[in-house]
């Protein structure tokens, strides 16, 4: 058993260490004037984060334990989770429309347009870092799943034309995290490019909700490539907040 934990302790880590070295895009820090510029040979530097990568890892199996959400920061009532749940979902479904908005007509400039600044920032890597310490927050703030949730308000029932095939697994959220996250963030001046950003993201929304409506909530457990990453990343949070029943 122990064996067991410890392999998937360390698969755990592998995971995080892969997929938030994927968000990595340049910087302009110490001044370097360019990507390979570093005070020490280029050779120290990787295997600087090599052995970092490996002795971490090393530690998390060397504890033999699987991190879990065991420690409550904090407890509060049903109702105002639900309350939270509302405005979160009503907010980020908001900062989705300013996104699509600003990035058409706001600024050209990168460092001053919201779809540039909320999506690649805000929007990925802060989700990613409180999936990190407290859980994927994602299924509350995905604007896709927000419409879809409230068009089968409307209906009365959950709108699904067909099941989702099984042998698909989770592939096409994998092949949209390579397209989005590998390629589009990491080589391409999209992130640079607000016109182009709100392009992608409304491109991304549409494929989102067309699949809800031919498979259903699965659709997004499967082929969301932010909530499935994100659930990732909440495998490994050490907090979550405890709803407490009012008495």
């Amino acid at each position: 058993m122990g064996d067991r934990n410890s392999a998937l302790t360390a698969a755990h880590a592998l995971i995080i260490f892969l997929g938030l070295g994927l968000f990595v895009t340049p910087v302009s820090a110490h001044q370097f004037a360019t990507r390979f510029d570093a005070p020490v040979p280029l050779g120290f530097v990787y295997i600087g984060a090599g052995a970092t990568v490996f002795l971490s890892a090393v530690l998390l199996v060397r504890f033999d334990t699987i991190p879990s959400r065991d420690h409550i920061i904090g407890a509060v009532s049903r109702r105002l989770i639900n309350v939270l749940r509302v405005i979160s979902r009503v907010g980020f479904l908001i900062a989705f429309l300013a996104v699509l908005f600003h990035g058409i007509a706001g600024p050209r400039a990168p460092g001053e347009n919201v779809a540039t600044l909320l999506t690649w920032s805000v929007w990925l890597k802060g989700v990613a870092l409180v999936a990190v310490i407290v859980g994927s927050p994602w299924r509350v703030l995905s604007p896709w799943r927000t419409v879809y949730n409230s068009l089968c308000w409307i209906e009365g029932g959950e709108i699904r034309w067909r099941r989702y095939p099984e042998w698909l697994g989770h592939w096409p959220a994998f092949l949209g995290f390579v397209i989005l996250i590998g390629i589009i963030e990491n080589l391409t001046r999209v992130p640079r490019l607000p016109e182009v950003t709100a392009v992608v993201v409304a491109a991304y929304g549409l494929v989102m909700l067309f699949g809800a409506f031919v498979f259903g909530r699965e659709w997004f457990e499967r082929a969301d490539a932010m909530e499935v990453f994100y659930e990732l990343l909440g495998t490994v949070a050490p907090f979550r907040l405890h709803a407490m029943d009012e008495s």
